[in-house]
């Protein structure tokens, strides 16, 4: 035998011995599939918490302007229904619209001038901005019992770190035209509902005194039932999310204690 044919047939055998066979390609194939079927559970929670993470640090930017305005305008607390940019004594948190420019427009620009801040990470929905601000708050109301409109001035908020300031809410529509209402207790249903969806049973959620929190929901999905405006919903049901909105509107009557979320 040549030792040209033995050159030859030793490197066929070191390709044989390189090569895959069918079985063992599928073994990795397999492997892969599992260390995947285990990491991305793991990358999903992350990804999760760094979103959740987001939205706390833009409530917490936002609520820091919102008090920024208010100590720069002798207490008054800017508007916190977004409405048109020409009407006079326009002091709109964001004006109407659902571009970047109804967030330029708003009063809070100056001391936030990011757009990303404005809008959950999560959210595919809201066109130009995610959160809402309490309707007590300069907004919607309904006023506190006894007075005739809503808090206007940062002295009318007795308790500021149990008085939500921004929370999350998913408009169909995609503009978020107006602030967030909580109907008083003892109204049995939401009027708005908070975003559910964007970070699965949980809500950041922010407070007058510039603190911010993840809100854990611990009433089930169908106990969570949006009311015609004016109807109380009245009945034996209690939904402990509702209560606990109720208890951090900024006035009373407030709910009786039953446990719960504290801010």
């Amino acid at each position: 035998m040549s030792r040209h044919y033995q050159g030859d047939r030793a490197s066929d055998d070191r390709r044989q011995r390189a090569a895959f066979t069918l079985v063992e390609l599928l073994v990795v194939v397999g492997v892969i599939a599992v260390l995947l079927s285990l990491l991305m559970p793991a990358l999903g929670r992350a990804r999760e918490h760094a979103r959740r993470a987001a939205c706390l640090s833009n409530l917490r930017t936002l609520t820091a302007a919102w008090l920024l305005y208010a100590d720069n305008h002798r207490g008054r607390l800017c508007r916190a229904l977004p409405g048109a940019v020409d009407r006079p004594g326009f002091h709109d948190w964001v004006a109407a619209g659902s571009d970047e420019q109804s967030l330029r427009d708003g009063v809070l620009w100056p001391y936030v001038n990011a757009a990303a801040v404005y809008r959950c990470p999560a959210d595919e929905v809201n066109a130009s901005h995610t959160y809402l601000v309490n309707s007590w708050l300069n907004g919607e109301g309904p006023p506190a019992p006894g007075e005739p409109a809503p808090a206007q001035s940062l002295s009318r908020v007795r308790a500021a770190s149990e008085t939500f300031v921004f929370l999350e809410h998913l408009d169909p529509h995609g503009d978020n035209a107006r602030s967030f209402r909580v109907s008083p207790f003892p109204n049995r249903a939401w009027t708005d509902l908070p975003a559910d969806g964007l970070h699965g049973r949980v809500g950041p959620i922010s407070f007058a005194d510039g603190h911010a929190i993840v809100w854990k929901w611990v009433s089930s999905d169908h106990w969570h039932r949006v009311m015609p405006w004016g109807e109380t919903g009245e009945g034996p049901r209690i939904d402990s999310d509702l209560e606990q909105a109720q208890r951090w509107i900024g006035h009373g009557p407030y709910p009786p204690p039953r446990g719960g979320t504290t801010p």
